[in-house]
């Protein structure tokens, strides 16, 4: 039965070590039933991870299947945040505490995007527009996120979206940046 369950929660709350955790959700996701969709998936691990490996693989594993909720939680670098572009069927999206060089979101079908205290290094670039790609975002959530490069205009351009908060948000760990923040949201009816 537990092969084939649509909604999947993994919390390290319940594991001693890390590392059993971890091995825990490797040996779940390789014994799914490949033709069972994951609805949701959940991941909390409130230990520091040493590597990202076991989130890389969750985004793996998500990225192609049917998923629609996303949650993870995770004091780690991710590597493969781009994967989950492929996974079309994907709507919200919340990510806490990760760290990573992806500096675009590129999912179309996102309605949902909740993120918080989360490091991006986005290299030398002067203008960042990381949302354009989310053509069908409605919510977005910002909350204590660092940006960390030569950012000097953050755009956020959506369309569609209608519901924006932004709190403590860094540029280069600086909460009072020389960074002019642009929106282009006409659909916009509560921002915070």
């Amino acid at each position: 039965v537990w092969t084939s369950l649509p909604v999947l929660n993994f919390c390290d709350s319940s594991f001693d070590d890390s590392l059993y955790f971890q091995c825990f959700v490797a040996h779940v996701l390789s014994r799914r039933d490949s033709s069972s969709n994951v609805y949701e998936l959940n991941f909390a691990c409130t230990d520091e991870l040493e590597d990202g490996h076991i989130v890389d693989s969750v985004v793996d594993h998500v990225s192609l299947t049917s998923i629609q909720v996303l949650s993870i939680l995770a004091e780690c670098v991710i590597g493969k945040l781009p994967q989950l572009s492929l996974c079309q069927s994907l709507t919200t999206l919340k990510l806490a505490h990760i760290s990573t060089e992806t500096t675009t979101f590129d999912f179309v079908s996102l309605e949902n995007l909740y993120l918080l205290d989360c490091r991006f290094e986005c290299g030398v670039e002067e203008l960042l527009d990381p949302f354009r790609g989310c053509v069908n975002l409605k919510h977005l959530y910002l909350h204590r996120c660092q940006y960390y490069g030569g950012i000097h205009r953050f755009q956020i351009f959506v369309p569609q979206l209608t519901h924006l908060s932004i709190s403590w948000m860094g540029m280069n760990e600086m909460f009072d940046s020389d960074c002019v923040v642009e929106l282009f949201t006409p659909k916009l009816q509560y921002f915070r």
